[in-house]
């Protein structure tokens, strides 16, 4: 029943039809297979398809390769190691496989959810810039918190695409580690990193004002900082929250904010008591 494989989505049921012998449809035999080892009747049919899965991984390549998708697409955490070598290439970064064999891996790792996958999901993300890339960067963000280290050292990351994607990583995770990370993103050299830095704490609203406050009272406050402060406390989705703050906006939006900013900054700091959220109302 292969003709019945539609990975678009697009065809309706009365345009699905089993496909004969002489009529091949790119991708729908892989597809079929890939259904065949990971879709199970029964528990025991399970256990012997992972152990045929296990015996393939130490076969050469590229049978390791797809023993390793497989398992990864059943949630066994032993496929790992060879993911990674399929994205990082191992000891020689010459030996990754090609972007197909990539977009699988980081399926398969996606899939499992396991913070082990995470280095070799950052590899994805900084080595391409095509589907891996993407894939990789979704991943990372459904990882959650077993991502943050790994996007902690992306924020530093000298190509400013691949810190704006860790900026929003790290605020989506939202623990108290990653936004004293983020935060050191309003200083970042390249607009489009500032702007998602401050959106991103924005979004977090109250949460992330003591941080905002600390890094006012610490750091330069250059024009490019400023906008950057501004908008992350400006755009804060809660009423209550940005009357609370109108002292300071006031303040960053006066001719003398390199001054008084940080002063009015380190008062709020020191009586900081979270202000009463509104549901999130504008």
């Amino acid at each position: 029943m292969w003709g019945d494989w539609d990975p678009l989505g697009k065809a309706s049921l009365d345009q699905l039809r089993p496909l004969k012998w002489n009529e091949p449809k790119p991708g729908a035999a892989a597809q079929a297979i890939a259904e065949l080892f990971v879709v199970d009747m029964d528990e025991a049919e399970g256990k012997r398809k992972e152990l045929v899965l296990i015996r393939a991984l130490r076969v050469p390549q590229p049978i390791h390769f797809a023993a390793a998708w497989l398992l990864g697409l059943r949630g066994n955490a032993e496929a790992i190691p060879v993911l990674e070598e399929m994205i990082t290439g191992g000891e020689d970064p010459a030996r990754a496989a090609d972007e197909s064999w990539q977009l699988r891996a980081v399926e398969a790792l996606a899939t499992l959810g396991d913070a082990r996958g995470a280095p070799a999901l950052l590899v994805a993300l900084t080595n391409n810039r095509g589907a891996v890339h993407r894939l990789a960067s979704r991943a990372l963000r459904e990882l959650g918190p077993a991502a943050e280290d790994v996007l902690q050292i992306a924020l530093q990351h000298p190509d400013s695409h691949i810190r704006w994607h860790a900026a929003r990583g790290l605020g989506q995770i939202g623990n108290l580690r990653g936004i004293q990370t983020l935060v050191e993103g309003l200083r970042d050299d390249h607009p489009a990193v500032r702007w998602a830095t401050a959106s991103t704490l924005a979004d977090l609203d109250a949460q992330a004002i003591p941080f905002i406050l600390r890094f006012l009272i610490d750091q330069p406050l250059s024009e490019p900082v400023r906008q950057a402060v501004y908008h992350a406390l400006h755009a804060m989705p809660s009423a209550s929250t940005r009357q609370y703050l109108q002292p300071l906006l006031e303040a960053l939006r006066g001719q003398s904010a390199a001054v008084h900013a940080p002063v009015i900054a380190q008062r709020m700091l020191a009586e900081w008591k979270p202000p009463q959220n509104d549901a999130q109302s504008k």
